[in-house]
């Protein structure tokens, strides 16, 4: 994950932007013991379990850039924000969760039906308790009525779109995806040092990295997370609101450095 050689003041803004992530993260967990909702409502419930995802995955992805293991920190900030690209959705039309439903049908058609080949050794003894035929027909004519009132599973573009973020799915999201389906541009990124000034290159294992090479992935999970934070607080009126949008600005703060 080394890259080009950095300034000393992106060195030093890095670390300090690394370090308010971490205080973030810690903030917003407390702020989250205030977020009072009702259990028996779908809406709420989603709601809450996404930004729930994109709280954990910003600390996983902390760990990971401190525990020096820097590879899986693109392929978890792609699940965060898709994570969030859900939550956003789901917080601007509570009807959104109708397609998460129809996707969720989805992929049970699937399993249950790769488990009625009685073919793969991953699915056996899945119908020992329940009749596939029967929750097979269950399960799609569930999705068909979904789909006859126009929720259907959405690609992963469609969601994006939906959110305003087509720009963010045609660039920094194509990088996130290639590092998850270790395409040869995340090959070479992770492993390939040019060296002598081009003369040469070294394949590495386990690289150095430094906060100035990973701060496009934490700047972008920061990010993530306190607008996500906000939106939580504010749709479920909380009483932390304020306090939420006090670590947006605060991030709008450590950004200049990097902006202006």
């Amino acid at each position: 994950m080394a890259g080009r050689l950095h300034e000393a003041w992106e060195e030093e803004e890095a670390s300090k932007l690394f370090n308010f992530f971490r205080e973030t993260i810690n903030k917003c967990t407390n702020l989250a013991g205030d977020l009072h909702f009702d259990k028996t409502h779908k809406w709420c419930m989603n709601l809450v379990s996404l930004y729930g995802s994109i709280l954990e995955l910003s600390r996983a992805i902390r760990i990971s850039i401190s525990g020096d293991a820097s590879i899986g920190t693109p392929i978890l900030l792609r699940s965060q924000l898709e994570a969030f690209v859900d939550f956003t959705n789901l917080a601007a039309d509570r009807k959104y969760g109708y397609h998460m439903d129809a996707a969720n049908i989805n992929e049970w058609i699937k399993i249950l039906r790769e488990a009625k080949t009685q073919e793969n050794p991953y699915l056996s003894g899945f119908g020992d308790k329940v009749d596939l035929d029967q929750l097979l027909d269950e399960q799609e004519e569930q999705l068909e009525k979904l789909k006859k009132d126009g929720y259907h599973p959405l690609s992963i573009f469609q969601k994006f779109e939906r959110s305003g973020q087509t720009q963010e799915y045609k660039s920094f999201y194509n990088f996130l995806c290639c590092h998850s389906h270790n395409n040869m541009r995340a090959l070479i990124e992770r492993h390939v040092a040019v060296l002598d000034g081009g003369a040469d290159i070294e394949v590495q294992f386990f690289p150095q990295t430094t906060m100035a090479d990973m701060v496009q992935y934490f700047d972008a999970a920061v990010g993530i997370l306190v607008t996500a934070t906000f939106k939580i607080h504010e749709a479920l009126e909380s009483p932390k609101k304020d306090e939420a949008q006090l670590l947006c600005d605060a991030l709008a703060e450590m950004r200049k450095p990097w902006t202006d």
